[in-house]
């Protein structure tokens, strides 16, 4: 395919990425309750960071073999990766993990696992996700594991969603269509039809044009508000032929990725291309999920290694040369 994006990198605001799995019990490293998760740490201090802690990058080393999905709170301070931890001679364990950003340590593994964590979304409220089952998306709340609503899908055969920026429509990529949902209703609002197998989406800037990408076929640009097709937008080539891409919460700034590196543009409008303003080797051996956080100031970047597979911060001062 043109586009081999592995996931739909998605900010919070930030765009966002895609699929679950479901999970089990908690670390052992903390003896974490319900309270510890939505009880923020104490703030950072008001001094600026020193230059050495600017500098410095922070690797969360999580034993997945591949991560999938990635999602800030909605304070920054906190995010949830979901993907495959392989054991050796304990097979593979799909549990969804709570992360302290600013600490770079687990609080806990959750109690529930998604089959297919390429098919599921994480709220940006920390309390629920989305993951694909009979036909449709299941609402199963990450801590009691109830289940909740489901969003039908025609033509489904596991399919690819995605929240957008604005966190008010999903977008569902199926066989031959795509549905726009209404995320607090779960009521399908408008239906683009393409006519392809399965379909992956990308949301773009501003939540206001989505990049679809059926198997096999080429990309195609849709415009939210009408759910027509359009003319590519600037930005799209700009990420074409990478394996991963996130917009900032504001839309100005954009990070791709191909195999293990990652370069920081300025988003490309229509009277500028956009600069180059740094770029990064990571240790992730195939990156396939970025996200930003929703006060813009981290980038996380998440994949597959061939023994470990870490998740990398790079702060806000380190995108800029």
């Amino acid at each position: 395919m043109e586009l081999k994006l592995k996931t739909i990198a998605k900010f919070l605001v930030p765009a966002i990425c895609m699929g679950v799995a479901v999970f089990g019990c908690r670390s052992a490293r903390v003896n974490a309750t319900d309270e510890a998760l939505s009880t923020p740490p104490a703030p950072p201090p008001d001094t600026p960071p020193s230059a050495a802690e600017i500098a410095q990058e922070t690797f969360f080393k999580s034993l997945h073999s591949h991560v999938n999905v990635m999602r800030f709170s909605s304070d920054s301070k906190k995010m949830i990766t979901a993907g495959a931890i392989t054991r050796e001679g304990r097979g593979i364990d799909k549990k969804l993990r709570v992360w302290d950003v600013r600490e770079a340590r687990d609080i806990w593994r959750l109690p529930t696992a998604p089959a297919v964590p390429e098919y599921t979304e994480i709220m940006p409220d920390f309390k629920t996700i989305f993951t694909w089952g009979n036909d449709g998306y299941n609402q199963i709340d990450i801590h009691s594991f109830h289940f909740g609503d489901k969003i039908e899908v025609r033509n489904g055969n596991k399919t690819y969603i995605g929240l957008s920026p604005n966190e008010k429509l999903f977008a569902v990529g199926a066989t031959r269509h795509v549905y726009f949902i209404d995320a607090k209703t779960l009521k399908t609002i408008r239906v683009y039809e393409h006519g392809g197998q399965g379909t992956n989406v990308f949301w773009g800037p501003q939540s206001k044009t989505l990049v679809m990408e059926a198997w096999g076929g080429k990309p195609q640009a849709i415009d939210v508000a009408t759910a027509k097709q359009i003319h590519y937008p600037r930005w799209f080539y700009r990420v074409r032929g990478s394996d991963a891409f996130a917009f900032s919460p504001d839309g100005n700034f954009i990070a791709k990725a191909k195999d293990h590196t990652v370069e920081i543009w300025e988003t490309p409008t229509a009277t500028s291309a956009g600069k180059k303003l740094n770029t990064f080797t990571t240790k992730i051996d195939l990156v396939r999920v970025m996200q930003f956080s929703p006060d813009g100031k981290t980038l996380a970047v998440g994949g597959s290694s061939k023994t470990e597979t870490p998740v990398q911060f790079i702060t806000l001062s380190q995108m800029r040369k």
